[in-house]
């Protein structure tokens, strides 16, 4: 799994829309938002719970699971059903995001696609 400050544009706009971990409360920037929780995390339980309070916050919500098994999969799908505001995105990794202040782009990629 690679490095996310490897990603062109996290390292940049840590603190102003990337968070490496899940602040305490949702941003009031993302309030009414769209937020992107990224599946490079220990397990897929703290990522539900990361999506899952964003969500509660205010947040649309989507999860990026490359590199999840179909384990940590079934268990962050049950963690989010009948939450319209939460998209799963399988096997899709970050690509890059963007932004001068603040994070205005996030480019997400298939696994395998160039």
């Amino acid at each position: 799994m690679k490095n996310l400050l490897d990603v062109p544009g996290v390292a940049a706009l840590r603190g102003k829309g990337v968070w490496l971990e899940m602040p305490d409360d949702a941003p009031a920037s993302l309030r009414d938002g769209h937020a992107v929780v990224i599946g490079d995390v220990e397990t897929a339980a703290t990522a539900a719970t990361a999506a899952v309070r964003l969500h509660e916050g205010g947040c649309r919500v989507t999860v990026l699971t490359a590199g999840f098994s179909a384990s940590d999969i079934r268990t962050l799908r049950r963690a989010v059903r009948g939450r319209a505001g939460i998209d799963v995105r399988l096997n899709t990794e970050l690509a890059c995001v963007d932004g001068i202040d603040q994070v205005e782009a996030v480019v997400m990629r298939k696994r395998g696609c160039r």
